[in-house]
């Protein structure tokens, strides 16, 4: 799987008895709902991601909300979304999953649980449950209730309420999560429908698309350049000079501005070694000349 680059990096570099500074509340709304229509799209397409948290969320050079790391994502058939192994990091996990045995859950409720824990850490900077033990974490996620310091927007008190409740069963989903008044700011900036958001963007690629993409070249050549790889690398390790006939093979092949540089540098390392050798000649023979010097006058 490959991803475009994110030059901003992780969303919020977040862990256990960490304390930084909390994000501004609009830059805050902007990034939870580029957060929801991301994952309502993972939903609606029947997958569930089962690791989110700021690690996992980029941000590009745009500051556009990337989701990434599917490593413990799964499918699921629509309408039936229950799973029965844990996954995700600890911190960010549902109360359901933290019990042992705990038979199936649903996905989407154990991630709509992330995604609070993930909008706590960005509000106030810290994660809601903290333990250094795991065992006490998970007891924590399950009975503890969280902090909301004084102060809090009292629709996003509600939020809070509302995405961390502890039953899955009465926890907000995603359609009355992207309808909250803390979300729209009362309704006054509604998200784009569902039906928008999750519309099959990506066209089926087509045979003569396939077959465009693709250069086939003979065996021949591809021995070739396996040859003269495995050459560059042995010559690389050894330090040796190639020759101009060797160059203008590589030179062929676009890699010629490597092995110069390669050979310019090795150069400059045999040339620096004969230099020190040179002068340490220099020396000992001005040594011996001395000596002989002193004896001639001694007789």
């Amino acid at each position: 799987m490959v991803f475009e680059m994110c030059e901003n990096g992780v969303l919020m570099d977040i862990s256990v008895n960490k304390k930084i500074t909390p994000f501004p509340e609009d830059k805050m709304r902007l990034y939870f709902r580029e957060m929801i229509l991301g994952f309502e799209y993972l939903h609606n397409n029947g997958i569930v991601h089962r690791d989110i948290k700021p690690d996992n969320l980029l941000l590009s050079k745009d500051e556009v909300l990337k989701i990434v790391d599917f490593g413990v994502s799964e499918m699921f058939v629509k309408g039936n979304d229950k799973m029965k192994k844990s996954a995700g990091s600890p911190a960010f996990m549902a109360p359901e999953l933290c019990v042992a045995h705990h038979g199936e859950i649903s996905g989407q409720a154990a991630d709509i649980w992330s995604m609070g824990v993930t909008l706590y850490c960005l509000a106030f900077g810290c994660l809601p449950f903290e333990k250094d033990n795991l065992l006490e974490l998970y007891e924590s996620i399950k009975n503890d209730e969280f902090n909301i310091p004084e102060g809090t927007d009292p629709d996003l008190k509600d939020l809070f309420h509302k995405v961390l409740e502890k039953d899955p069963a009465k926890r907000i989903t995603m359609q009355e999560l992207r309808v909250h008044p803390w979300v729209t700011e009362k309704g006054t900036d509604q998200l784009i429908s569902t039906e928008v958001n999750c519309t099959d963007m990506v066209t089926d690629i087509t045979d003569d698309e396939l077959r465009s993409a693709i250069k086939t070249i003979s065996m021949g050549t591809a021995i070739a350049v396996i040859v003269a790889g495995n050459k560059w690398r042995r010559i690389s390790k050894s330090h040796q000079h190639m020759s101009s006939a060797d160059l203008e093979k590589f030179k062929a092949m676009g890699i010629a501005d490597e092995i110069n540089k390669k050979n310019n540098k090795n150069n400059k390392e045999s040339n620096e070694e004969n230099s020190e050798k040179n002068n340490e000649e220099n020396n000992d023979e001005k040594k011996n000349i001395d000596r002989n010097e002193v004896t001639v006058a001694t007789e």
